[in-house]
């Protein structure tokens, strides 16, 4: 498929696919990324020093934000 024939393609999806095709494309420019491998690395190392939220902690903030609209 030509890049002409995909933008055809993109110019008639619905609204809700067309963003998820953007926010795909996003992620091929930056999966393979020196900058992106060294965030994934600081993350890790922030998750095994215990900076993390458990599940019920993200439950509990979810539920309050849903109650003050957000």
């Amino acid at each position: 498929m030509t890049l002409d024939e995909l933008k055809r393609e993109a110019a008639v999806l619905p609204d809700e696919d067309r963003l998820r095709l953007g926010a795909f494309l996003k992620h091929l420019e930056r999966v393979d990324t020196a900058a992106n491998r060294a965030e994934l690395s600081r993350l890790d190392r922030s998750i095994e020093t215990g900076d993390a939220v458990t599940l019920e902690q993200w439950r509990k903030m979810h539920a309050a934000l849903q109650a003050e609209g957000l």
